[in-house]
């Protein structure tokens, strides 16, 4: 499970750092104890790799596709996009309105997908609403937890599991949403 948490903490730090890279016009290398890794823009195209190819990033600042070769020769696939639901969103997960989506990731398709969503609405009317959009759609709510301005809300469908997490700060809510296999 610790595995599985530093991946996805990782994966996320990773795609950050790729995005932010993105104004850069150049290529650059970086010269680690496990390997060379390459970091080159093409346009508005950005492709991070690895020398011995444990690692493939490409992409831009909408959308993107990282591959990672784990040592135990195991491939996992992640791809991200900005500003849009994956394709293959669950249709069985409701979305709050009025949101946004910020950023979406789906790994190794739909066996993890994270969706983050922006809106001005409070905690408490975000949480009723998957409280009971949830159930309607077949979803057991599992556990709830509230802590001053975030909530938590874990659901269950089958071999399904769900996570959406509620936080505001100063000027915006943020909605996560992360669905699993058990």
């Amino acid at each position: 499970m610790k595995k599985r948490y530093f991946l996805l903490t990782f994966l996320i730090c990773t795609i950050i750092t790729m995005l932010s890279l993105g104004a850069c016009s150049q290529e650059k290398s970086i010269e680690t104890d496990k390997g060379k890794v390459t970091i080159k823009e093409q346009g508005k195209k950005i492709e991070v790799k690895t020398e011995d190819g444990s690692l493939t990033m490409t992409g831009d600042d909408k959308k993107g596709q990282i591959n990672i070769k784990t040592e135990d020769g195991e491939t996992i696939n992640v791809s991200y996009g900005k500003g849009k639901l994956p394709d293959n969103f669950p249709k069985d997960v409701p979305i709050y309105s009025p949101s946004e989506v910020i950023v979406s990731q789906v790994v190794d398709e739909e066996k993890s997908v994270m969706v983050s969503l922006s809106t001005k609405d409070d905690p408490s009317i975000i949480a009723k609403f998957y409280k009971e959009k949830l159930p309607q759609e077949g979803w057991k709510i599992k556990n709830e937890m509230s802590m001053g301005n975030m909530v938590l809300v874990q659901g269950e469908k089958g071999e399904k599991v769900l996570n959406v997490t509620v936080n505001k700060d100063d000027q915006k809510t943020i909605i996560s949403l992360v669905i699993g296999k058990k």
